[in-house]
């Protein structure tokens, strides 16, 4: 099955994994490890599958990743599993936001013996680039609330960037995640009051304030503000997802 389609199951499964309850990056680091190497093939895939809004770029968890690509690249493999697995493997470098992948990432995209791990190669090199601006953004803020679990507190500085991109990452993760956090919810609705009437917002803008309509709506409380952002916004976009 194509990367991407088996995402909301995956996430579902996420669900069932402690999502969103790391205490430290670390613990986080060490839980994807141990799913890695000893996890089922469908662990394995949601845990690669959520590290793209993980806010993670450290070494310690990608030279995993990259050590198993390159020890394989250049076999056929038969074992869909295995196919399977490296690509969302190669994905999850391109996630990372760590420039010392793309040599690597450019090899697979030009030598792998799978078209499959090519194919995904080359989108991981598109996600490098975006993601080393994530990274850069998240380099800017600072969250000290060591009593919030690791992921939430990610997302609050993602939020905080003022980056749409960064801030779209937060509230699909939020929204998969089913997380309900009141301060995270305060920083999702002073986004969305800071962007539904902006005649010019562009469409990444309104894609993440549409997504983070999604996420108000998984919380309670947030009523009257849908309901006035669904009546005033310009954006059509906006306006579906706020009714």
């Amino acid at each position: 099955m194509t990367l991407g389609k088996k995402l909301i199951p995956l996430l579902l499964t996420a669900l069932s994994m402690n999502a969103a309850a790391y205490q430290s990056k670390d613990e986080q680091i060490d839980a994807v490890l141990n799913v890695v190497q000893t996890g089922s093939q469908e662990r394995k895939e949601t845990v690669l599958e959520r590290l793209q809004w993980s806010g993670i770029s450290d070494p310690r968890l990608y030279d995993v990743l990259e050590a198993d690509l390159l020890a394989n690249y250049q076999e056929k493999l038969y074992d869909s599993d295995k196919r399977n697995l490296m690509a969302y493997e190669v994905r999850a470098l391109g996630y990372s936001g760590n420039p010392k992948y793309t040599s690597t990432l450019e090899l697979l995209a030009k030598k792998a013996a799978e078209s499959k791990v090519k194919r995904h190669a080359k989108k991981a090199l598109s996600d490098l680039s975006t993601y080393i601006s994530v990274q850069r953004q998240l380099s800017h803020v600072v969250i000290e609330q060591p009593e919030k679990p690791f992921e939430v507190q990610m997302y609050m500085r993602m939020i905080q960037t003022g980056d749409s991109y960064t801030q779209r990452l937060a509230a699909r993760a939020s929204f998969h995640e089913n997380i309900h956090d009141p301060e995270l919810m305060a920083l999702f609705t002073e986004q969305l009051e800071s962007m539904y009437m902006n005649p010019d917002l562009d469409a990444l803008g309104q894609d993440t304030a549409a997504w983070i309509c999604k996420v108000l709506k998984q919380n309670s409380g947030h009523e009257a503000l849908l309901a006035e952002v669904a009546e005033k916004t310009p954006h059509r976009k906006i306006q579906k997802y706020a009714k």
